[in-house]
């Protein structure tokens, strides 16, 4: 069993009190740390004997390292609460996870299961493959060397290697600017991938944002176009500009009124994508409705045709027998005479 199942395997902290965090290997740090953050909007509400529980925070639906019930295991212990609480709290929580999952299923999001275990045993091989030689590398600086003059060779080497690096590294030495850029490359390059592998159908759609929130003595109403999926800039950095535009004051209030914009940014937006992705449903038994509507009228144009092939049918049988009784009334007339 690999270190992301027994992970997600762990009993709840209630029922395990002695229970210690899992360490996990390097790699899956890493491959974690490569990963980009889908944030859902999670709203606790909560009621247990008498004691309500309301609140509303951001989950990372990329986030594997800390579990639900690691998270409301913490929140219970801040807040005093009893320990049902626990369950009560993670299972709120994987269930909007999940409400969140099936809203997208059609999209590419790139999760824990389809990116990092993919290559999750390739890094693990590499970390056996790098010990495997330092183990082999140390065995062979135990064995001693038969001739003095090699070793003396060797050691000279080693130290006009080392004196020429050292030369290179003070001509080469890149700056804090450079270095800075370096580091956020790869992130550039994800944003740009992101921005130009557009994951939809749909094309250029925006909606109407309509803030109302009320923190404390500070009230926000705004309203505001927003791209539903040609986007620049995430809410959380949006939240961020606009409450530093606003000049809201206090860091702790300033954090609230950003996660608070935030989330109410989030619900619209996930409940806009629900909508089109309804009417596209819509449209699409429309249509098939539309095509068994055309078939029933092409039977019925051919069920008409039959009934007036029928209807004439019948009519020249009516005629043929009034022209037969009218020969055979003759017929006997005739007779008639003659007796």
């Amino acid at each position: 069993m690999d270190e992301y199942t027994k992970h997600q395997l762990q009993i709840p902290y209630s029922k395990n009190p002695s229970y210690t965090p899992t360490i996990h290997p390097p790699s899956f740090y890493y491959q974690q740390s490569l990963l980009p953050s889908y944030l859902i909007p999670v709203r606790i509400d909560l009621e247990y004997d008498n004691v309500k529980l309301s609140d509303c925070f951001i989950w990372n639906y990329n986030e594997v390292l800390i579990t639900p019930e690691d998270f409301a295991l913490q929140m219970q212990k801040e807040m005093d609460l009893p320990k049902v609480f626990i369950e009560m709290i993670a299972g709120s929580i994987r269930e909007q996870v999940l409400l969140y999952r099936n809203a997208v299923e059609d999209d590419t999001v790139d999760t824990f299961d389809n990116m990092v275990l993919g290559v999750y045993g390739d890094k693990d091989q590499e970390m056996e493959d790098t010990n495997q030689d330092r183990e082999n590398k140390d065995q062979g600086e135990k064995e001693p060397n038969s001739s003095e003059a090699q070793q003396e060779d060797k050691q000279e080497e080693a130290e006009d290697k080392q004196e020429n690096n050292t030369e290179e590294d003070t001509n080469d030495k890149p700056d804090e600017n450079d270095d800075q850029t370096n580091v956020n490359e790869p992130e550039e390059k994800y944003e740009i991938k992101k921005q130009s592998e557009p994951k939809h159908g749909f094309g250029d759609i925006r909606i109407v944002i309509k803030l109302d929130i009320h923190v404390g003595s500070l009230y926000l109403k705004d309203q505001f176009e927003w791209p539903l999926f040609h986007q620049t800039i995430s809410p959380e950095q949006f939240a961020i500009q606009l409450a530093t535009e606003l000049g809201i004051g206090g860091l702790e209030t300033l954090k609230e009124k950003r996660q608070r914009v935030s989330k109410d940014l989030q619900d619209q937006q996930q409940v806009e994508q629900d909508l089109i992705r309804q009417i596209s449903d819509l449209n699409m038994k429309l249509d098939s409705i539309k095509s068994q509507i055309q078939t029933k009228h092409e039977i019925k144009q051919q069920l008409d045709l039959l009934i007036r092939d029928t209807e004439q049918a019948y009519l020249k049988i009516v005629e043929s027998s009034q022209t037969l009784l009218q020969v055979l009334q003759k017929e006997s007339n005739s007779l008639k005479n003659r007796i």
